[in-house]
């Protein structure tokens, strides 16, 4: 996944979650791809590839861009399914927007 844990995320901007797939160690195309996400008040959705915000950059290498709309807690997931099974999960702490109404 892209976002660090020294990176500032704020309202309003996208972060792009990185999915790779590596069979024994080969970037390998999974059969499915999905990047799920929960946003702090608890609205929560999927992407699944192929999508407009859900890409292959390059064998066994997809990118999602998300957008955050509210502060707080963000979680995400992302999975991949047949040939190659796979599952990571992280946190993003989105900071609200000083300029924001």
């Amino acid at each position: 996944m892209a976002v660090d844990d020294e990176t500032r995320v704020f309202v309003g901007q996208n972060i792009l979650i990185e999915v790779e797939a590596r069979l024994n160690g080969v970037p390998t195309d999974p059969t499915l791809a999905s990047v799920s996400y929960r946003a702090p008040g608890g609205t929560q959705a999927t992407l699944n590839y192929p999508t407009t915000n859900f890409v292959r950059r390059s064998t066994g290498l997809f990118e999602a861009s998300i957008l955050v709309t509210e502060p707080g807690t963000w979680i995400f997931r992302a999975e991949t399914a047949g040939i190659v099974d796979a599952v990571n999960e992280m946190t993003q702490e989105v900071l609200a927007s000083g300029l924001s109404g």
